[in-house]
């Protein structure tokens, strides 16, 4: 039956849809952070050439190329910029492993009908959340100058969350949303 306060197009059955797809949507999510947390977290902290951090290496690499970065609090120096731009690559494994999980369990999307199209909705609003997330990483660990350890994980979890939320409505309205008919 349909909730005729809300909706007259929003039915019990749909609102039950929906709770199961944000249950779904937080599972894929909670795996996609740890991802996205475990990899920053090994890459700035573990990952080592010749017995240096190579986050920050890859960072001073980056500023000796583009200078001008270190006006931008992210890429005040070699440690930050490289934490800002481990970050990010691990961030962009999780949005693989986001778009493969909620395609295929979540809006339980299957065959290959439409999966391009999908991906490129997947990508614009990955793309923007993707963007939300580093950018409040990134403002966190330069405010906090957090560089490596478990700090650079506490740092995630807004930043994860506050995407999160834009991520679940923009992958349920625009990405995945099923033709009507």
């Amino acid at each position: 039956r349909c909730l005729s306060d809300w909706s007259s197009d929003v039915c019990s059955s749909d609102l039950r849809t929906v709770v199961k797809q944000l249950v779904k949507f937080g599972i894929v999510g909670g795996t996609s952070f740890a991802i996205d947390a475990g990899l920053s977290y090994v890459l700035t902290t573990n990952l080592r050439f010749h017995g240096e951090l190579v986050s920050p290496q890859i960072g001073a690499s980056v500023l000796r190329v583009a200078g001008g970065l270190q006006h931008i609090s992210w890429f005040q120096d070699a440690k930050t910029a490289g934490t800002t731009l481990m970050s990010a690559f691990a961030s962009l494994v999780a949005i693989l492993n986001s778009f493969l999980w909620n395609r295929r369990w979540t809006f339980e999307t299957r065959g290959p009908e439409e999966r391009l199209t999908q991906l490129r909705r997947f990508l614009v609003i990955a793309v923007i959340g993707y963007l939300i997330q580093n950018a409040v990483f990134a403002s966190l660990t330069a405010m906090l100058h957090i560089t490596q350890g478990p700090r650079v994980i506490l740092a995630k979890v807004p930043a994860a969350a506050i995407a999160a939320i834009w991520n679940f409505g923009g992958q349920r309205l625009y990405a995945f949303r099923k033709k009507r008919r």
